[in-house]
């Protein structure tokens, strides 16, 4: 019987943190992430997309993009899934990058975490992703996946990106290998971001 007193207050206080959390979610929330073969001029045929949205005009006659842009549906505190596959139209370098937060008059301790990023079908030319914008607010949460060598315990792994900050990742594309490119996402609070540990 005392147990069940001792469990009552236990149920209370994480019932009141998921409401508190659920309040500071806005109603629209997404993350945006685009590919990107500008550089070597490498066009850019999108293959599918799961939970992903291609912003993209449609190619005219022969010409692919070399540049895709794709959005979430949706993001909530809860993981979601994603992938995409891509093939690149001709040897070169192709970059990932991976957004902040998409959401209007959200609380500026929300972010976007991204985790369990793979990339199959191309060599990472960095180990991990690189800050592209200067965030001094996350300035204690930059991080990267260890890609190339995911035992790697050491590094980091996840990625919090708030709205105006990217990370982007470089790689070897070849002619006709599709690449595949999988991850998670979910919305924290950086005040209290997750382990690393956690997907």
């Amino acid at each position: 019987m005392k147990k069940v007193h001792f469990a009552i207050p236990a149920v209370l206080f994480l019932a009141a943190t998921l409401i508190a959390v659920t309040l500071l979610l806005p109603e629209k929330a997404s993350i945006r992430v685009e590919v990107s073969g500008v550089d070597a001029k490498v066009p850019l045929l999108l293959i599918d997309a799961e939970n992903l949205t291609v912003r993209n005009p449609e190619p005219t006659g022969k010409d692919q993009p070399l540049y895709l842009t794709m959005t979430s549906q949706s993001l909530s505190a809860e993981p979601g899934d994603f992938s995409f596959i891509f093939t690149p139209k001709k040897d070169g370098e192709v970059s990932i990058i991976f957004n902040g937060l998409r959401a209007g008059g959200a609380d500026e301790s929300l972010v976007a975490a991204y985790s369990s990023i793979q990339i199959i079908g191309a060599a990472v030319e960095n180990a991990g992703f690189k800050l592209q914008t200067d965030t001094p607010k996350l300035s204690d949460l930059d991080g990267g996946i260890p890609v190339e060598n995911p035992n790697d315990k050491s590094a980091p792994s996840m990625l919090l990106a708030a709205a105006d900050t990217s990370y982007k990742a470089s790689i070897s594309a070849r002619n006709g290998v599709q690449v595949t490119v999988k991850f998670s996402a979910r919305i924290v609070n950086k005040r209290q971001p997750p382990s690393s540990k956690t997907r």
